[in-house]
């Protein structure tokens, strides 16, 4: 039973590791493209109101 549970346990233990890594790498991704399409917005809407 103990054995069971081990070789459930750790690949599982593993796999979460991995996919939490996964998934911050592409939360933080995702953060600077959104950073850079609001400055994008942004100097576009200023040069807009310069013209």
């Amino acid at each position: 039973t103990t054995e069971l549970g081990l070789s459930v346990a750790i690949p599982a233990l593993v796999l979460h590791g991995f996919l939490s890594y996964r998934t911050q790498k592409n939360l933080s991704l995702l953060e600077r493209y959104a950073v850079e399409f609001v400055t994008a917005s942004e100097d576009n809407r200023v040069a807009r109101s310069e013209s």
